[in-house]
């Protein structure tokens, strides 16, 4: 009997995306304000968090670098909004650039360790115990940092249930890359076709496409269609126990 597999995204799927994120976001936001001299423009600093992934009315836009992206993504997105601005030299080589956005991305995970809230989207110890107990392997697959990714799952008491931690930073390409799904297979001995993604986004369900495995959409969309690579949708996380067998 061929074993079973789940990987989970994290961020909007185990736990909530904004209250893990929108708080050290805008933190991070305002830090750079301060530092390029432009605290009292609420303009650019809205702009910012545009860029970011969160509107004008605090709501998180949907497959923005926030909700779909890395942290190194926030960070490219505002140096080039810095250069546009000319707060920084235009001319500064890509290498330079990288090291700038790196730099963003690894402040906004600290901050994420600091202000950010953990909050469970389901009964997660009760929900991994059942799914392990019916024999799947359980992963991780995000576009979140190591660092952050077992902040969280250490928080919630459930980083023993994976066998699987795939992240940002690591040696594979990120969703929808197949990487972090053949990565998972390999690690676990397992068949594309015998693991289901559970993810929130239209990017993980692509992802899943891509690597050959079944997702299952977390969505309270009423939208009759599911979008390419899912072969269901919940509601909750914690249908997904009623869902399995």
């Amino acid at each position: 009997m061929k074993k079973k597999g789940i990987l989970f995204d994290k961020d909007g799927t185990l736990i909530s995306l904004s209250e893990f994120w929108k708080l050290p976001v805008k933190k991070l936001a305002g830090k750079v304000a301060f530092e390029y001299g432009f605290s009292d423009d609420r303009g650019k600093q809205e702009k910012l968090l545009m860029a970011a992934g969160i509107d004008g009315g605090g709501r998180i836009i949907p497959d923005s670098p926030l909700a779909a992206g890395t942290n190194r993504d926030i960070g490219r997105g505002w140096e080039k909004l810095l250069r546009l601005w000319e707060l920084r030299d235009r001319r500064s080589p890509l290498e330079e650039r990288e090291a700038f956005a790196a730099r963003l991305a690894d402040e906004l995970a600290d901050m994420a360790c600091c202000f950010g809230e953990v909050r469970p989207l389901a009964d997660l110890r009760r929900l991994c115990g059942e799914l392990s107990h019916r024999g799947y392997v359980l992963g991780i697959a995000t576009a979140d940092s190591p660092q952050t990714t077992r902040y969280c799952l250490e928080s919630l008491g459930i980083l023993g249930s994976f066998a699987f931690l795939g992240t940002a930073e690591q040696d594979m390409k990120p969703k929808p890359s197949p990487d972090m799904m053949e990565a998972f297979c390999q690690t676990c001995g397992l068949d594309a076709e015998q693991v289901y993604m559970v993810g929130d986004s239209l990017n993980d369900m692509l992802f899943a496409k891509n690597s050959g495995a079944r997702g299952l959409f977390l969505s309270q969309d009423e939208q009759p269609d599911l979008p390419p690579g899912a072969v269901a949708r919940l509601r909750r996380l914690d249908e997904l126990a009623e869902i399995l067998h």
